[in-house]
């Protein structure tokens, strides 16, 4: 009796035993699968823009390895929707077409139109790259211009309009650039959403968690840094109602017009992690 006890004692426990045990592997799989795939870069790039692509053919320009992702199954935010129109001074364009302009008469019309809202050193920056970048989309990525029109202020002869058959203009854009990415060998993951940007004790950013188009959890590590280029905010109600209206009353409109200029002219168009990014200073 005693034999036949101990043998029964040892079948439980052996069965117990393989249980724990089974169930301990597939709780390993289940934790490996919910950790995902690692991939590792010196810079990551969030957003496919012209803002996105610039600076991953950039980093590519200086040794770094570096990716571009987006949430979109193309390059489908801001730039390939707009008119493809970027206003500059001191260009080579204006130049060959003999308009006359300045820097400091550029840097006056964008502060008189963000109604001297604007960040006066980035907006002196803008001005100060515009030539610069404006030469950079031709030399490197082949970008076209076509003949300046003399437009309405702020305007005047600062649009510089990307020629090419795609329409609208911005699609050109996009697509010369994107060609010049594939060009360099940068892989573009997209379909991929970023969900989360990585930190260190410090707060240094060391990469994003993403989940790609297979809903699997992607980490991507930045031994550099991350560049994130996703646009404004004017696709986020909450942000455009606490930094663009005004209260309301039966004398003043809920929305204020003046900003809703300045938000035309500075705005970018899809972006989604600013509302990550502002209640993380907030």
């Amino acid at each position: 009796m005693t034999r036949e006890i101990s043998r029964r004692s040892l079948f439980k426990a052996s069965v117990v035993g393989a249980a724990a045990a089974g169930a301990a592997t597939v709780s390993n799989a289940a934790s490996a699968a919910e950790k995902g795939r690692t991939e590792t870069y010196d810079v990551v790039v969030i957003g496919c823009g012209c803002a996105g692509m610039a600076a991953a053919i950039e980093a590519k320009n200086a040794g770094a390895k570096v990716c571009i992702l987006d949430k979109m199954p193309r390059p489908s935010g801001n730039t390939i929707f707009s008119g493809g129109i970027i206003n500059a001074a001191g260009t080579y364009v204006q130049k060959q077409e003999g308009v006359n302009d300045s820097l400091d008469a550029f840097y006056a019309d964008m502060m008189k139109v963000s109604q001297g809202r604007g960040d006066p050193a980035l907006t002196k920056m803008y001005v100060e790259k515009s030539a610069d970048a404006v030469q950079w989309l031709t030399s490197e990525c082949g970008i076209k211009f076509r003949r300046l029109e003399k437009e309405s202020w702020p305007m005047l002869q600062r649009g510089h309009v990307v020629d090419g058959p795609l329409k609208p203009h911005g699609a050109q854009l996009a697509k010369q650039m994107l060609d010049r990415v594939k060009a360099l060998g940068i892989p573009v993951f997209f379909n991929t959403k970023v969900i989360e940007i990585t930190r260190s004790e410090v707060l240094h950013a060391t990469g994003v968690k993403a989940v790609d188009e297979d809903e699997e959890l992607v980490t991507f590590k930045a031994r550099g840094g991350v560049i994130v280029c996703t646009g404004g905010f004017h696709n986020n109600k909450e942000l455009i109602c606490r930094y663009m209206c005004v209260p309301s009353s039966q004398n003043q409109p809920l929305f204020d017009a003046k900003s809703f200029v300045s938000w035309l002219v500075f705005s970018g168009c899809h972006g989604n992690l600013q509302s990550l990014f502002h209640q993380r200073v907030a």
